[in-house]
């Protein structure tokens, strides 16, 4: 039998938007074992509290890249397995030297036969000079794929359509046992995912509670559905608070393959720029997806074409900070007004709630 690693580190977002290229690998190497190797994680969420659930992986392997004892444990672990080994190098984009070292690391210290994809990541990353002028990128999830299809040149072209996760029986049945937890019951869900771990990111709580009450008041077949973290509750609190009997805070109540069944039975999802827009897309849910200028654009666009994006160009766009030095101004151009555009396009597409 032959052996198939794959290595891809990241948190939510950094994780979905690889489900494509694995799938193809799977598809290629359809008599495998596959091993994921990814970083430990304890802030956040590791690549593989959700990768396990693609229906693809049989074990994982964990490193901590600041230990050289971890990374001798890995390799050791690693030459254990006497079958012909097959790495598939699924990183973001690296430098020239980056590139040089994980090879060196993964063909010698490993012991891989063949590894694919470290290549074309320094190529895809300029090779030796990287141009930091702001252009439009193509979508992570669609470069990746393409690490493995080199013969698809762009776009969301995958024989492999969401949804990617596949929640279990328990699961399915702990969501139900939730949403029937509704005073008042409805035909439909629209999932609001408010927040994000980065501060640039997040469009105002504020207009996050005028979209809330016009949804209620102008659609009363539907109730609305809050995704949050443990650490954004309290915003959660104060949407909820708004109509407690249509609108439920399932902040800090859930993990990654619950959020993603609840997303599920949603109409569809309007989100900030955070691994929650992701997950929907990985679930085949529209997105009403709200992008700051921060980044170059559509690198971090969710999979699929039936999504709406909305991003404002502002002077210091492709600033790539964490923590705005200019009170939000990108992601505060997007009025309320302009999401509930996009929504009710969106329905329209997709027929009436």
């Amino acid at each position: 039998m032959e052996s198939v690693y794959i290595f891809r580190i990241g948190n939510l977002g950094d994780s979905i938007v690889a489900i494509p290229a694995i799938k193809k690998i799977s598809r290629i190497n359809d008599k495998a074992r596959f091993t994921l190797i990814t970083n430990w994680e304890s802030l956040h969420v590791n690549s593989w509290e959700v990768l396990r659930h693609t229906g693809v992986f049989d074990g994982v392997l964990f490193y901590n890249i600041n230990t050289s004892r971890s990374l001798y444990h890995l390799a050791a672990e690693i030459r254990k397995d006497k079958h012909s080994k097959i790495l598939y190098y699924l990183h973001p984009a690296r430098t020239f030297s980056q590139g040089v070292r994980d090879y060196l690391f993964f063909k010698f210290a490993c012991g891989f036969n063949n590894i694919y994809g470290i290549k074309n990541s320094i190529w895809d990353n300029g090779g030796f000079y990287k141009d930091k002028r702001k252009v439009h990128e193509e979508k992570e999830s669609s470069r990746l794929y393409r690490l493995i299809s080199p013969e698809i040149n762009s776009g969301d072209k995958t024989e492999f359509e969401p949804p990617w996760l596949y929640p279990s029986h328990i699961v399915k049945q702990k969501i139900n046992g939730l949403l029937h937890g509704f005073k008042q019951q409805a035909k439909s869900y629209i999932s609001i995912g408010y927040g994000s771990k980065m501060p640039a990111k997040k469009w105002p709580i504020d207009r996050f509670a005028e979209l809330v009450k016009y949804l209620l008041k102008n659609f009363p077949e539907l109730n609305i559905l809050l995704l949050g973290s443990k650490d954004e509750i309290e915003d959660g609190k104060m949407l909820h608070a708004i109509n407690p009997e249509r609108v439920m805070n399932l902040s800090g109540q859930l993990d990654i393959i619950e959020t993603a069944e609840v997303l599920s039975r949603s109409k569809l999802l309007v989100s900030n720029d955070t691994g929650t827009m992701h997950l929907g897309a990985a679930m085949s849910v529209p997105v009403v997806a709200l992008f700051s200028a921060r980044d170059n654009p559509g690198k971090w666009e969710p999979w699929g074409g039936k999504n709406i994006v909305l991003r404002k160009e502002v002077c210091c766009s492709g600033c790539f900070l964490s923590q705005c030095n200019n009170d939000n101004m990108c992601i505060n151009l997007i009025t309320v007004e302009d999401v509930i555009k996009a929504i009710n396009k969106m329905l329209m597409k997709g027929g009436k709630i």
